[in-house]
This record gives C-alpha cells, structure tokens and sequence, in this order.
C-alpha cells in the first residue's frame, strides 16, 4: 500500500533461529509512496531470538534476481528504506550471508536513509563465510 510502512518479511516476539533464503523481492512498477514512512524487505525485531540466518536473498529490480530497476519516484515522499533490518539477541549470533542487494532507483523528497543492512542491535556475523553484495560500480543495475 503507498500509505502504509511495509516489509516483505518482517519477525517479531516468539520467534528465534529462522531461516530466510532464496528468496526475490522487487518491484514491479514504478513505486510513489502517498506517505512518509519506513520500508523493509526483511525486518527482524526480537531482542530475545536469536541465530536467524539470512542467506542468498535477492533484493531490488523489478523481476527476480534484481534484475530491471525497482523504481520510487522522488517527488512521491519522503521515504526510509532498510534492505536488511535486524535487531536480536546476543547469545547466539544470527548469520546475514550471500544475499544480493542493487538495482534501485529510490528518490526521496527530502533526506531519509537507504540502507542495505542495518544492525540495531544484536551478535549478527555478516559476510563472515560468503559476502553480500550490495550495489554496483555504476549505474542502478549490472
């Protein structure tokens, strides 16, 4: 909805040792947000869940695999945006792993962040066995 924050997967209370792979979230056409607020592909807040892995997901593009441009119009609000956005526990860590984040055109009325992965709070190993990618040398796609 372009009133209302989303999130593609978002976890919560109850929740510990998930497993988010192999999974493709784009946009199919050109995105204009009626509201200033906060989107995320995968958002986990649970400061008592711990070892989720997040692997070998790709985010961005308008079709799987990034592919295309996920497209959010500038003058269609003010709006944050958090690729990945974690914040868990601490006794065991969670595990953010090969997951591919590019193609975006994202234009914002004013100054709110785009960010690929966002750590809150938490033990989170990241690219520690295998690197995400995030972006790429130029341009909004290859």
């Amino acid at each position: 909805m372009p009133g209302t924050g989303s999130n593609g997967i978002y976890l919560y209370s109850n929740t510990t040792s998930w497993s988010i792979t192999g999974n493709s979230f784009y946009e199919t056409t050109s995105f204009n947000p009626t509201s200033s607020v906060t989107y995320e592909a995968i958002q986990i807040i649970n400061t008592s869940g711990v070892g989720f892995t997040i692997t070998g997901n790709y985010i961005g593009g308008s079709s799987a695999s990034c592919s295309g441009t996920w497209t959010k119009n500038a003058n269609a609000k003010n709006n944050a945006f958090y690729a990945i956005y974690l914040n868990v526990g601490t006794s065991t860590p969670s595990s953010v792993q090969d997951n591919t984040i590019k193609s975006f055109s994202w234009g914002n009325s004013s100054s709110a962040t785009w960010t690929g992965i966002h750590i809150q709070g938490g033990a989170v190993n990241i690219g520690t066995s295998t690197g995400n990618k995030i972006g790429v040398t130029t341009g909004t796609d290859q």
